[in-house]
């Protein structure tokens, strides 16, 4: 009983020739549902790109509490921490450029989100003591964000997808170095 279930867990064996690889992978490709979660996860991402959008100019137009007070010397260091926070902000934003390649676009938009991470720690904490909310607004944003790339990162390596899509450009790296011979 075992030996006849080890037959289906074992990977299938197929011979394809260096030419037909191509069309081979994207028959493979195409068989897995994984390309409607590719879809939702573009159009997830717009989305929210979108909403951070937003999220920023209401951190950009926010004005501090006149009710708070404060030192003026305070409200000028927190002022300029809110301001290099929405430079590298508008800078991760503008960086979002959605691609066919989803997992090219995934491992880009990683570096990107340690990249703001990095970048924007110390002028994250600074802005939130006068500007709380909308700098939370940014935040879960970006958190959310954060969650849709991990999600589709998680979905692609159960589903075995972007094995299927590492061995389409081994084909075309394979087929290349055979062209240059």
């Amino acid at each position: 009983m075992l030996n006849f279930l080890k037959k289906f867990s074992q990977p299938q064996k197929e011979e394809v020739r260096i030419n037909e690889l191509d069309t081979w992978i994207e028959s493979k490709l195409s068989e897995h549902k994984f390309n409607e979660d590719i879809e939702h996860f573009f159009s997830s991402i717009k989305e929210k790109k979108e909403l951070l959008a937003e999220k920023i100019l209401l951190l950009e137009n926010a004005k501090i509490s006149e009710k708070e007070k404060v030192e003026l010397r305070v409200v000028s260091i927190v002022v300029g921490h809110k301001k290099n926070y929405l430079r590298e902000l508008n800078f991760f934003l503008e960086k979002i450029k959605i691609s066919d390649d989803a997992f090219g676009f995934s491992k880009e938009l990683h570096a990107l989100l340690d990249d703001l991470a990095k970048k924007t720690e110390k002028n994250y904490r600074a802005s939130q003591h006068l500007f709380y909310e909308p700098v939370k607004a940014v935040f879960k944003v970006i958190g959310e964000i954060n969650t849709l790339l991990k999600n589709f990162d998680n979905r692609a390596e159960k589903t075995g997808y972007h094995k299927l899509s590492k061995a389409k450009e081994q084909a075309n790296l394979l087929k290349e170095e055979i062209q240059r011979k």
